[in-house]
């Protein structure tokens, strides 16, 4: 019997979240060639490595706190990579292991590196350019001149360095950043993300979309756009006989003249967002995209895609739609499961936009939220048509139906409704706290949107919006969800929030849930799961109680979740899909969770008589709304102690009778049907 009993206890212990198949690919913000290895940064997800050219990749984020990187610069045998909110980080082992080496930096979130001799110069958002003599053990500032220290880009061109700085446009340093001077001369566009070099001449790319070519170390520049799409240009590459631009939601364009004409150059390129481009003799090109890395042997003419075992996308939104679970992602667009994640299908046909939001299914009918309105599918994702007649704001974040009408929270234009299907949408926002709508959700008829200015609520159909924020200590809203009769939110700080009462009166819920956001909910029964910056927490008494059930998954946020049949699905921000038991998590859970009241009832106060104060403790099992109330002999109300939502558990207070003259009190709790009277004697 003991050895059975530990053997139980060790397979719950060792009990983990695992990796699903994909969905492959990942957004990519930055690329770099060393030798025979590529390495790509990913947003969310860290840094990878192929040492086969895409065949396989390794996660190697070992030393990193930041998994968010801008930059990587290969120097010598070392790699630097710059990134948001960490800083720099080095690795003398190809990767392997990272170090920290940010002294000196007064701002952390850096966009750009490059080097010249022992120079290392890091552009950073907000606090302009660091220069560090040796390999970053210590970074001194390098700004004289600049009139922005918002660095998008920098580039090293001989011995001297461009910068692209804010909306101030281009400067030049030709003696290591002791003094930067503006070049500009015909830029009629300022904000420069991009730039690359040949023997003809320096290249710039402009986030309004032409691009700039100078001759002259940048003294003058030239517009040239024929061909171009007029999108953001945020990644060059050249030689002496092409140069390459990469757009953002265009695809990537190629001039054989030095820039003078384009034609377009995505044969094989299935995401129109090219973010970075590099390559090496050993390696070709190399594109980070949206959706994963793609590599050229014939000088950007064709591409393949090296994703297979790449699985780092980002996962906004999971959604349990009949037998197929469906992942929205950021830039990927749509991906389908019909066996548990062993295996994902991209189902983007007719889609014009890949920023998925939210899904909603109708009968028959799937919609889908994205960032260029509102997509239908009739046969399960295989074709998509848009649905987003009447919506003055594209940008659909949130979709939900009550009662047969469907209703859509934008960015920015509030919330819209349609009786139809989806064929024609009109503004449904009277009243709405905020235009720019998070999260939409129903329960019932009872329509909530959660804004940045709290939650606002519907009882007809979107006619009319009520601000519902009582008792909210956080307005910030970033997720809703439904459990049972309840309704659930949490915030851009980490709170968490119950109402039993239809959003009349909300209570903190925050107990043992540590984490910044709190991105989304997954109810199964009476078992609740929060997704945040933090991992996934599990509440087993509506939210009394938290613990942390992260054991095997990665450090990186957790966008969304989905229960389907006896697994919990967490889509992750750059390390794809994740899957566990969700009876490994509940028996967890239950080790650390205190137990909770089988009944309501309330104790007598101590210390009784009392002058002039004294302690009060009441129980409830589940959460409802609690009265506790004190009244003279007469039965006159002389104080009201609570009056609001309360959690399941045991709850005390402390009554403060002063002012009040001695004599008998009685306090009276009401709670649903309950209701109890106890007798407190005043006595000074």
């Amino acid at each position: 019997m003991v050895i059975i009993s530990i053997l139980a206890c060790t397979c719950i212990l060792a009990a983990q979240w695992t990796q699903t198949s994909g969905p492959e690919g990942g957004l990519i913000a930055c690329v770099a060639v060393k030798d025979t290895h590529i390495y790509a940064g990913t947003v969310g997800g860290g840094i990878v490595r192929s040492t086969d050219f895409g065949a396989s990749w390794t996660v190697l984020n070992a030393g990193l706190t930041s998994l968010y990187p801008n930059t990587i610069l290969v120097k010598d045998e070392n790699l630097f990579v710059g990134t948001t909110n960490g800083g720099v980080f080095l690795s003398t082992n190809d990767g392997e292991l990272w170090s920290a080496v940010s002294d000196g930096l007064t701002n952390l979130s850096v966009s750009s590196m490059v080097s010249i001799g022992i120079n290392i110069f890091a552009g950073t958002y907000g606090g302009g350019v660091f220069i560090s003599t040796n390999n970053g053990s210590q970074w001194n500032p390098a700004n004289a001149g600049l009139t922005s220290l918002s660095l998008n880009s920098l580039f090293a061109h001989g011995q001297n360095i461009f910068a692209g700085a804010g909306n101030q446009g281009v400067f030049l340093t030709t003696n290591n950043g002791t003094n930067w001077e503006p070049v500009g001369g015909g830029l009629s566009a300022v904000d420069i993300r991009a730039f690359d070099d040949n023997n003809f001449g320096i290249f710039a790319g402009s986030s309004f979309g032409p691009v700039f070519v100078s001759t002259n170390n940048g003294i003058t520049w030239i517009e040239f756009g024929a061909g171009l799409p007029g999108t953001p240009v945020l990644s060059l590459k050249s030689s002496d006989a092409y140069v390459l631009a990469g757009t953002r939601g265009s695809g990537l364009y190629r001039s054989s003249d030095n820039g003078t004409n384009w034609t377009q150059a995505a044969l094989g390129l299935t995401n129109p967002s090219i973010y970075t481009l590099s390559g090496g003799d050993n390696t070709g090109l190399v594109a980070g995209t949206a959706d994963g890395v793609f590599l050229s042997s014939d000088t950007g003419a064709t591409w393949n895609a090296v994703n297979s075992a790449l699985r780092n996308s980002v996962v906004r939104t999971l959604e349990v739609i009949g037998t197929n679970l469906f992942a929205g992602s950021t830039g990927a667009g749509i991906f389908r499961s019909s066996n548990s994640g062993n295996s994902w299908d991209k189902v983007n046909t007719g889609l014009t936009n890949l920023e998925v939001k939210d899904f909603l299914a109708v009968d028959s009918c799937i919609f889908v939220g994205t960032g260029d309105g509102i997509f239908l599918t009739t046969d399960v994702g295989e074709h998509w048509v848009q649905r987003s007649s009447g919506l003055t704001w594209t940008q659909a974040t949130g979709l939900a139906i009550a009662n047969g009408v469907l209703f859509a929270g934008t960015f920015g234009g509030g919330v819209f409704r349609s009786t139809n299907k989806g064929e024609i949408w009109e503004e449904a926002s009277s009243g709405l706290v905020h235009s720019f709508v998070r999260t939409l959700i129903a329960k019932d008829t009872i329509l909530f949107a959660g804004t940045a200015l709290g939650i606002s609520r519907s009882t007809d159909f979107g006619a009319n919006w009520l601000t519902v924020n009582s008792g909210l200590t956080s307005l910030s809203i970033r997720s809703l969800g439904t459990m049972g009769g309840n309704i659930i939110t949490g915030t851009t700080d980490g709170n968490v929030f119950l109402s039993t009462d239809n959003g009349g009166n909300w209570s903190s819920v925050n107990s043992g849930l540590v984490a910044s956001y709190v991105n989304s909910f997954a109810a199964n029964g009476i078992n609740l799961f929060a997704g945040t910056d933090s991992g996934v927490f599990l509440s087993t008494n509506t939210g009394l109680s938290w613990s942390p059930v992260n054991s095997g998954l990665p450090s990186s946020e957790v966008h969304s979740l989905a229960v389907k049949d006896s697994l919990l699905f967490a889509g992750l921000r750059g390390r794809a899909v994740w899957k566990r038991p969700l009876s490994e998590m509940v028996t967890a859970a239950k080790l650390t969770q205190p137990g909770l009241p089988t009944h309501f009832d309330l104790f007598q106060n101590y210390p009784n008589p009392f002058n002039p104060t004294t302690k009060i403790k009441y129980q409830i099992p589940n959460s409802n709304h609690v009265t506790l109330k004190v009244f003279d002999i007469l039965g006159r109300e002389v104080r009201t102690l609570v009056n609001e939502v309360k959690t399941a558990g045991e709850h005390s207070l402390t009554f403060d009778a002063t002012g009040l003259t001695n004599g008998v009190y009685f306090y009276r709790m009401t709670a649903g049907s309950f209701a109890k009277t106890r007798k407190l004697v005043l006595l000074r």
